[in-house]
């Protein structure tokens, strides 16, 4: 069968398989942090992060989870900052929009937070108003990110850096 992607078209499929292990489960609270670090390989393309955040929605929303169960926040800073560029100010440095808008706009829709590193914004002298305002800027401490999602500690939720567990330096 072929991939759908119901709730974010531009991010990646989900195929259903019969009979697996460990199915997503409509009953469960789906938390979990993407790190968006890296840009995409082209303009016209989906940050990394956006399409993995993304393509979990999918999948979530093929296997029947109601959305409400999917508490995902993307964190953005290093060169994924590119991919919050307002729509002049993208167009401006790639010659063309921003493909991550509507994705950005679907995401929020099913609840996704977003927020830029303020630390990353100011060592690099980038202006917060030259980004899209679904976009939170936030203070960083410790030396690191500030992640906090309703209800939950943040000892409680896993970073994930491109995929990979990131353990918190400051605890080990």
């Amino acid at each position: 069968p072929d991939p759908k992607s119901p709730v974010v078209p531009a991010a990646d499929g989900y195929v259903a398989i019969p009979n697996v292990a460990l199915p997503p489960a409509r009953e469960n609270t789906y938390r979990a942090i993407f790190d968006a670090t890296h840009a995409a390989d082209k303009p016209a393309q989906l940050v990394p992060a956006l399409n993995m955040a993304g393509s979990e929605l999918n999948a979530l929303a093929v296997a029947h989870v109601p959305m409400e169960k999917a508490k995902f926040v993307v964190v953005f800073h290093g060169l994924a900052v590119d991919g919050i560029l307002d729509e002049a100010h993208y167009k401006a440095k790639f010659g063309i929009g921003n493909p991550n808008l509507k994705t950005i706009a679907e995401m929020k829709k099913q609840g996704v937070e977003f927020y830029v590193c303020g630390q990353y914004l100011a060592g690099e002298k980038i202006d917060p108003k030259t980004l899209v305002p679904d976009v939170t800027v936030r203070q960083a401490g410790r030396g690191g990110e500030n992640i906090d999602i309703r209800g939950e500690r943040k000892a409680a939720v896993r970073v994930l850096v491109d995929g990979i567990p990131l353990e918190d330096p400051y605890y080990g």
